[in-house]
């Protein structure tokens, strides 16, 4: 593709395609490491999933759940073993 230069293009538009020509070229370079085996990062992508990570309520529902498991080991090896009566 041939790309000729228009002398009467404005700043904004000269900007706007001098970003656009940095977002093919960042495009191409992710497609040629992914073709080549290589891992692709992207820094400050906004969409990625939160996968992993907990709400507050979900922590908090953990948490009870967890204090509550542990304080009914604690109550069982604190109570002492009944003797056999003779």
């Amino acid at each position: 593709m041939k790309i000729t230069f228009n002398p009467n293009l404005s700043v904004a538009t000269l900007q706007r395609a001098t970003a656009l020509a940095e977002h093919i070229e960042s495009k191409q370079a992710e497609l040629r490491a992914l073709l080549n085996g290589q891992t692709v990062t992207r820094k400050g992508n906004k969409s990625v999933s939160k996968a992993g990570r907990f709400t507050d309520a979900q922590r908090a529902k953990i948490s009870a759940g967890l204090k509550a498991k542990w304080a009914e080991r604690k109550a069982a090896k604190a109570a002492p073993a009944a003797l056999p009566l003779p």
